[in-house]
């Protein structure tokens, strides 16, 4: 048992020290950015559509809630597309934030409901970005995997 658990401990501080992955910091944003927008609209109510937004309803209304995260959603977007060390670590811990009192409040809702583990997801993967960005002391460690298709595109055009 201690040895499997020494073999997670290892695996996660290895990880921590890979690259991030662009694309999948960019999918996150791009997902908290269109979540926000989803709650921030005008045309419909989501709060009022089940019990499970109660909880949430009670502390902030939608627009609230929304325009948080389409703020956290621009940082991360700004911070992955200008290679902006600052802003990717700031919008990922508030994106840790975000996600985490999402979770919870999802489960207060209803413990049986899909979105809170989604929720803990988003805010393990935000968390994630910002520990390595933490941790790793250079500039903006994309993954060169993320580079490859304008890497080709740039040369074929030359």
């Amino acid at each position: 048992m201690f040895s499997f658990l020494r073999r997670l401990w290892e695996g996660l501080a290895a990880a921590l020290i890979r690259p991030i992955n662009k694309v999948a910091a960019m999918t996150l944003s791009i997902y908290t950015l269109v979540w926000g927008v989803w709650l921030a609209s005008p045309f419909w109510n989501v709060f009022t559509t089940a019990p499970i937004y109660a909880e949430l309803r009670d502390i902030a209304p939608e627009l609230a809630w929304g325009l948080l995260a389409i703020g956290v959603g621009l940082v991360m977007i700004y911070g992955v597309l200008r290679h902006s060390k600052k802003s990717l670590t700031s919008g990922a811990f508030a994106g840790f934030i975000h996600w985490l009192l999402i979770a919870f409040y999802y489960f207060v809702g209803d413990w049986r409901n899909t979105g809170g583990i989604t929720s803990a997801a988003m805010a393990l993967y935000c968390a994630s970005i910002y520990l390595n960005l933490k941790v790793i002391e250079d500039d903006l460690p994309f993954a060169e995997d993320g580079d490859k298709i304008s890497n080709r595109r740039e040369e074929a055009e030359q």
